[in-house]
């Protein structure tokens, strides 16, 4: 009797450790920092400009209060002032978390150099092109990339002290993984930038990785070919905007919009706790003031649809 609970015991290890790699654990996607999947507006928006500092504020260093309270995240900052006349100002804000896995580890560096480097504008080459040193944690990378954007702030040219200074150009960046699957780990990235600028500057995306090869995956990696049309209806039933507005609602004529024209517009998708995410970032189908749009289709009406 006492072999046979043990051949339990163990058989059940086994299989949690399977579904639950020491890295990750159910606790750490179900606590209440990620219930629901993690996104700012679920904070009531606290967290958008996560370590922003006041336009004007020439002191270096952030409030930690401003970084979201995802457990186990490390986060970095640097803060450049002209040496000259500080003519100029430069933040940035990084905010990292990664399992310990080398497969996920080297796209999440991959990630964070695309977006030091380039602010994360799509028309740059992709993260999956950039050459990285190993790195073997999260604080190991953002120790390496604050020191980078450090360098690239601290490149910029004197604008002279007729230039009579401006406000501080901040830039904030975070990543961290939020969902697993037996095959992706599903990261939440958000971004903004701030120089006293009009208009919505902040993006949020979700990403699943594959964990054996490196690769974000594509709509045609999640749903099945023929399924497409299926998907298309349910993405008018679940398409909001933060305030919980249906983008059908919001639209007029939508009888001369085709779904698929929407479909393809999107800027990304991804498995998460609650179903399949599509989203699109502020102005790509609606206004500014509208902000982003997500659609969340339950895993329970994506039945025979997802591969």
């Amino acid at each position: 009797m006492v072999k046979s609970y043990r051949n339990i015991i163990a058989f059940s290890i086994y299989w949690l450790t399977v579904l639950f790699p020491s890295h990750l654990s159910a606790q750490d996607y179900n606590g209440a920092w990620n219930t629901p999947t993690f996104n700012l507006s679920y904070n009531d928006f606290k967290y958008v400009f996560f370590g922003k500092k006041d336009s004007w504020d020439r002191t270096p260093g952030i409030n930690p209060s401003t970084i979201p309270p995802i457990p186990g995240i490390k986060y970095r900052t640097c803060y450049n002032l002209c040496p000259k006349d500080t003519c100029y100002a430069t933040g940035t804000v990084l905010a990292v978390r990664c399992p310990e896995n080398n497969v996920l580890l080297k796209w999440t560096s991959q990630r964070v150099a695309w977006l030091i480097d380039c602010g994360g504008n799509d028309s740059y080459r992709k993260a999956e092109s950039y050459n990285v040193p190993k790195l073997s944690s999260s604080a190991e990378i953002c120790n390496y990339y604050i020191s980078q954007a450090k360098k690239n702030n601290c490149a910029q040219e004197c604008h002279g002290p007729e230039d009579g200074g401006g406000p501080n150009e901040q830039y904030g960046y975070l990543l961290t993984d939020c969902w697993e699957t037996p095959t992706y780990c599903t990261f939440y990235e958000a971004t903004w930038y701030d120089w006293l600028s009009c208009g919505d500057n902040t993006r949020e995306a979700y990403l699943s990785v594959n964990k054996t090869t490196g690769k974000v995956a594509q709509l045609e990696d999640l749903i099945k070919s023929d399924s497409l049309p299926k998907l298309e209806e349910l993405l008018f039933k679940h398409l909001k905007n933060y305030s919980g507005d249906l983008w059908v609602d919001c639209r007029t004529n939508i009888q001369d919009i085709k779904p698929s024209d929407i479909l393809n517009e999107r800027n990304g998708c991804a498995l998460i706790k609650e179903g399949l995410i599509i989203y699109y970032y502020p102005y790509n189908i609606g206004s500014g003031a509208e902000g982003q749009f997500n659609a969340i289709i339950p895993y329970e009406e994506l039945a025979g649809i997802l591969l």
